[in-house]
């Protein structure tokens, strides 16, 4: 229970920061990448989890807490640990295809609520943000097919070596609860 909670936070956290870092970079972020990797190894409800937190820290952060920045995040992101769960994907070539198809359900469930806090016409909203989707497309695509399999062996090899880590710890509480029990 505690390790996952862990794990939670520091993914979470990483997810939050990177993206504060690059916000300067107008939709250009490692999230998607980091989502996708994150549903890979450490499945759904784990991630699910890193994902809530980040959308809330996210927007209370960029000073957008309400209802028209939360649901459209909250819905595209958690679509990703959900597709990747029921179609078990894991191939990198794929997982970039698919980041496109991310990448665009992203930016369309942010359309009605762009247009409503923004009062301006349909069409001017979409020529508007076509560059910024392009690059969002763009850069989730390559980051993906190109970062993917180095970062999911990283974190795979992390969690295993934490994993180590604390079955030794076990073992040696348990062994020194023996040496006391013995001494008694």
């Amino acid at each position: 229970m505690l390790r996952n909670i862990v794990i939670i936070a520091f993914m979470a956290t990483i997810l939050v920061a990177q993206e504060e870092a690059l916000t300067i970079i107008p939709n250009f972020q490692f999230t998607f990448l980091l989502i996708i990797t994150y549903s890979v190894v450490f499945g759904f409800k784990r991630t699910f989890f890193i994902i809530l937190i980040h959308v809330l820290l996210d927007n209370l952060l960029m000073g957008t807490f309400n209802v028209f920045a939360i649901c459209p995040m909250l819905f595209s992101y958690t679509l990703i640990p959900l597709v990747i769960r029921i179609f078990k994907i894991t191939n990198s070539v794929k997982l970039a295809f698919l980041s496109i198809l991310f990448s665009l359900i992203y930016v369309i469930s942010f359309i009605p609520f762009g247009l409503y806090i923004l009062d301006v016409k349909f069409e001017q909203y979409i020529i508007a943000d076509i560059p910024y989707d392009l690059v969002l497309i763009c850069t989730n695509f390559l980051l993906v097919l190109w970062v993917y399999e180095p970062l999911r062996k990283v974190l795979n090899m992390l969690i295993a070596d934490y994993e180590m880590k604390n079955s030794y710890d076990e073992i040696e509480d348990i062994e020194q609860k023996e040496g006391a029990d013995n001494e008694n």
